[in-house]
């Protein structure tokens, strides 16, 4: 849903987030562009976006939806944000994001 830039992971210093969705159709193309040129990531949330899917609460209720955020290691960190600005999808998400943040 958004670029994301921090905090840090509290548990793990050296992470910091790079990107943030509740869009589950986006979180496998960003795990699998991160995957296809191995940079290691962990995700945190994607328990809670499947919980409630923006498809399932429909476009005419803006209602907070939990969040899967994505960190890596700092020192790989501008190279996972440049990889998914450059992703079609993933950038569309981007733009849908900042959109719907418009409407609200």
């Amino acid at each position: 849903m958004s670029d994301a830039t921090g905090p840090e992971y509290p548990e793990h210093p050296d992470l910091v987030a790079v990107y943030a969705t509740s869009d589950t159709d986006v979180l496998p193309v960003i795990k699998s562009l991160l995957e296809s040129v191995d940079i290691p990531f962990m995700v945190d949330g994607e328990a809670m976006i499947d919980l409630f899917p923006s498809h399932f609460l429909g476009p005419a209720l803006h209602r907070p939806r939990g969040e899967a955020r994505i960190f890596v290691q700092e020192d790989r960190a501008e190279e996972a944000r440049a990889l998914l600005k450059e992703d079609p999808q993933v950038a569309q998400a981007l733009l849908a994001a900042e959109a719907e943040q418009g409407l609200r």
